[in-house]
């Protein structure tokens, strides 16, 4: 049965459209980010698991961005939770095959990119720009 699942997924991923990919990437990350939350964490957030997120999520301190600057691409595909990922695969596929419809699907990956720029630059900005206790310090988990 598992190997039926995982050949229809490769197939998905292989044959279908760029709205499906993503929703699979999104998805093969948030499996491994719990992955690595099970075996490192101990059931506690922090440690390894902590240093894990932080590699991955869109900081607030410039000096941080600066020296991890893969970042602004990585934070766009981690979610904080179930519901949240759950929530963002339902909107990226309803509105995604819309837009893939009018636009054509070979430009929804970039769409998809520049829009997860684009918000991780409106989180930089907004964090810096607010009052102090929504500055220096805060991190962004996916949309």
């Amino acid at each position: 049965m598992l190997t039926s699942i995982w050949e229809d997924i490769k197939r998905q991923f292989s044959y279908g459209n760029m709205v499906t990919r993503l929703i699979i990437v999104n998805a093969a990350v948030y499996v491994l980010v719990n992955i690595v939350y099970v075996l490192f964490s101990h059931g506690q957030v922090g440690g390894a698991y902590s240093t894990f997120i932080h590699w991955l999520a869109m900081s607030s301190d410039l000096m941080y961005v600066l020296m991890h600057p893969w970042i602004v691409l990585t934070n766009m595909f981690l979610h904080e939770g179930f519901m949240h990922i759950l929530f963002n695969m339902l909107i990226l596929y309803w509105f995604g095959r819309i837009v893939g419809d009018l636009v054509g699907d070979h430009r929804i990956l970039p769409l998809y990119l520049l829009g997860g720029i684009a918000g991780a630059l409106f989180f930089f900005l907004t964090a810096n720009l607010l009052p102090e206790s929504y500055g220096i310090g805060s991190w962004a988990l996916g949309a």
